[in-house]
């Protein structure tokens, strides 16, 4: 054998450790052995190997060579005659803690000098040696997930790779583009543990870190531990700041700051604001992310699936389903939030129909509040379908959800006023306004118009039985207000609208004048929304110039919004749409350059939500109506082989939307659309096979809808296509169907009238 008097030392998930002597360089050694020879676990064995070879320091421990022994792959490392960080740590004094730390420090700074980052830095892989004088000497060991900066490493994106407890918020949403500052959490959750005994995050299992450490704020350390110096407190906060640019900018900053400490000096930075933590707390709580959505997606399946076999485990009914309950309740709510922010609804949309299955085979339970869970159960399962777009599923859980809270404030008798009651009452007036859009969205506008009216009413009672109503509230009231106008637009009357409109602005700007876009960025963004609309109305009213100042004040407020929370595709999806309509301003105004220059940019950022989820059917719509604008821009400013670009950038992508949704006649009516305007660019570069072509090809697209009959926006768009191909009788059947039907197409009219058609 290579190595003599091999002694078992130490075993972990995937290896085990043996004390050795080494003849040949006359030491003792130990050597890491694999379990099971598994060529994955071989590379990443040998890549651990590599990496910390890399680093000289002399706190970090050395690694002589990587082999094999009887067929079994190896480590041959120095040996470290030391305990685990968080043994050693009870029997440390506050100075030789911080000590410790300090070292550990520096010696991540060599890992990073050399290009690696740690990714799992944590007690366990700190060894401490403790000196005949009895001081601590710490080696910071297995760098078996490290990965070198600014290459892509071995893990897959969206995947969290460390260990919960220590892993940064940016690590834990398994984001690629992570730096030395991850490290530098980790470094402050040590520093915070050795200080106090806790982790600022507690939660050992993943689901629950990640939940927490993506939403929650960390524990104030000198409440745990209020003997604790200032200092030390200021420099583990700042090391554990959820966004990666307000840490420390490396490791060697840590270090230094220690130092000071140690030497008695006052450290560099400075405690946290009042100011900075209200808004930094608002922030987390709206914080979204990848990870948490692949991780509990990922559970979903079993997670469902065990819920719908509860009935067969009657001897832990009430306990097993109560658990199971309380999981579903998590993701279609506090979840759903967290997956509108990033676009992804969709992840849920299983979960939904699963649940909905589960709650109408299984009753309340009857325990105390079971009726109110399982109504906003449902109202849950509405507001995620009704985002898939399956508004008649929605509407059927809507219904029952309205029967649940109905029964539950009629309930409330001399009560009423009570805490309970007015939050059943809110959760009525919230579900009424899903179940008024959910009719919105299917046309039926009178319904709707009545619905948002009753919504309304409910909800301005429940703010007059409030003292001090929580802004949420309120905010509701602005959304009613905001979305009764656009139906009251939609039904032709503008006035009406306007004034709706005009309540919700001043409600809105009540919320958002005391506040700033962190502090609370639903209110900002429900204000740029409806100042879109508002500009919209304006438009709609024959009022054009007015649709400047609201447009370019949303535009304002989107853009703060995206500054605020880059990673909110909520935000990122506003600023799309207020781009669009600001272009299309342009447009009416006679300026193409400057509507070109919104296109563009609306272009641009709408590329980028497609970049994060190429099968968004919104994203992918907005996307291509900006490439499409931009393209009639250019035609018109006489560039026809740019304006032929942009338009055939926009058809590839209606072509992916018509093939996401065949039966879809409006996906039909962009795709052909499209086809249209490359025909006349064609026909305008002269070349009128080609245009003839492209006209057949929109033509022949459109026919399944023109041959229902059941989509007039079809039929308008084939008649003008007929015509462009001098088909002027079967233009003229079309025509006088719409007639017939009283479709309003007056620029359609006009041309056959010139026609004598």
């Amino acid at each position: 054998m290579r190595f003599d008097t091999a002694i078992p030392i130490g075993r972990g998930a995937v290896g085990e450790v043996y004390k050795a002597w080494d003849p040949r360089l006359n030491r003792h050694v130990a050597l890491k052995f694999l379990q099971r020879n598994d060529p994955e676990l071989v590379a990443r064995m040998t890549r651990e190997a590599q990496a910390q070879a890399r680093v000289e320091h002399p706190n970090v421990g050395k690694i002589y060579e990587v082999g094999e022994e009887d067929g079994r792959p190896f480590i041959a490392m120095q040996l470290i005659d030391g305990r685990t960080f968080d043994t050693v740590c009870p029997e440390l004094s506050l100075e030789q803690k911080v000590a410790v730390l300090e070292r550990v420090a520096d010696a991540v700074q060599a890992a990073h000098r050399v290009g690696l980052v740690h990714r799992d830095l944590k007690p366990s892989n700190i060894l401490v040696e403790i000196s005949e004088d009895g001081e601590p000497n710490p080696f910071v060991v297995d760098f078996g997930i490290a990965r070198e900066i600014d290459t892509e490493g071995m893990t897959q994106t969206g995947m969290a790779v460390g260990t919960p407890g220590y892993m940064a918020p940016e690590q834990a949403r398994g984001e690629r583009d992570i730096d030395r500052r991850t490290d530098v959490y980790a470094l402050g959750v040590l520093l915070y543990e050795a200080l106090c005994g806790e982790r600022p995050h507690p939660q050992d299992t993943l689901a629950e870190y990640l939940v927490a450490v993506l939403a929650d704020e960390p524990r104030s350390l000198r409440r745990l531990a209020p003997d604790v110096p200032v200092d030390l407190e200021t420099v583990a906060m700042k090391c554990i700041e959820s966004r990666p640019e307000q840490r420390y900018g490396s490791a060697r900053m840590v270090a230094e700051e220690l130092t000071r400490f140690l030497e008695g000096e006052p450290v560099i930075a400075r405690p946290l604001g009042a100011v900075r933590k209200l808004a930094r707390r608002a922030r987390r709580h709206r914080v979204a992310t990848t990870a948490l959505a692949i991780l509990l997606v990922a559970i979903t399946g079993g997670a469902v699936k065990y819920t719908l076999d509860l009935r067969h485990e009657r001897g832990l009914a009430v306990a097993a389903r109560g658990d199971a309950e309380e999981l579903l309740e998590f993701m279609l709510g506090d979840l759903y939030e967290g997956l509108t922010s990033i676009g992804r609804v969709d992840l849920l949309e299983q979960v939904a129909r699963r649940s909905l299955d589960y709650y109408q085979r299984n009753p309340p339970s009857g325990t105390p509040g079971a009726a109110y869970r399982r109504g906003l159960a449902y109202k849950n399962v509405a507001r995620v379908l009704e985002s898939q777009h399956d508004v008649d599923d929605a509407l059927l859980a809507y219904t029952t959800f309205l029967e649940y809270f109905e029964d539950l404030v009629a309930r409330g008798g001399s009560t009423s006023g009570t805490a309970s009651q007015l939050e059943n009452r809110y959760q009525l007036a919230a579900g009424g306004l899903l179940g008024a859009e959910l009719l919105h969205s299917q046309g039926r506008i009178d319904e709707a118009v009545e619905r948002y009216r009753l919504s309304l009413a409910t909800i301005e009672d429940l703010l007059k039985s409030a003292t001090d109503p929580p802004r949420s509230w309120r905010r509701l009231r602005a959304r009613a207000l905001t979305d009764l106008g656009w139906a009251l637009r939609e039904d032709g009357d503008n006035d009406a609208a306007r004034s709706s409109y005009d309540k919700a602005l001043a409600e809105l700007t009540t919320l958002t004048e005391d506040t700033d876009t962190g502090e609370d960025a639903e209110s900002h963004y429900q204000l740029s929304a409806t100042l879109s609309d508002v500009g919209y109305l304006a438009i709609a009213s024959d009022r054009v110039e007015e649709a400047r100042q609201p447009y370019e004040r949303a535009l304002e407020l989107a853009l703060d919004l995206v500054e605020a929370e880059p990673g909110n595709r909520r935000w990122d999806y506003e600023l799309v749409l207020v781009r669009g309509r600001l272009g299309y301003l342009e447009d009416l105004l006679g300026r193409p350059r400057e509507a070109l220059a919104q296109y563009d940019l609306g272009a641009e950022r709408a590329t980028r939500l497609v970049s994060w989820d190429p099968a968004n059917g919104q994203w992918l719509r907005e996307l291509a109506f900006c490439r499409s604008s931009a393209g009639d821009m250019l035609f018109e400013l006489g560039q026809p082989e740019k304006a032929l670009e942009r338009f055939e950038q926009s058809l590839e992508i209606s072509s992916r939307l018509r093939g996401l949704d065949p039966t879809s006649a409006s996906a039909a009516n962009d795709y052909a659309y499209e086809l249209i305007q490359i025909g006349k660019v064609q026909e305008a570069l002269g070349r009128l096979p080609a245009a003839l072509d492209y006209r057949e090809r929109a033509l022949e697209a459109l026919r399944p809808f023109v041959d229902q009959g059941e989509d007039s926006y079809s039929v308008e768009t084939a008649a003008e296509v007929l015509l462009d191909l001098g088909r002027h009788a079967e233009a003229s059947a079309l025509i006088e169907a719409l007639r017939a039907e009283s479709w309003h197409a007056p620029e359609l009219y006009a041309r056959a009238d010139e026609l004598g058609l």
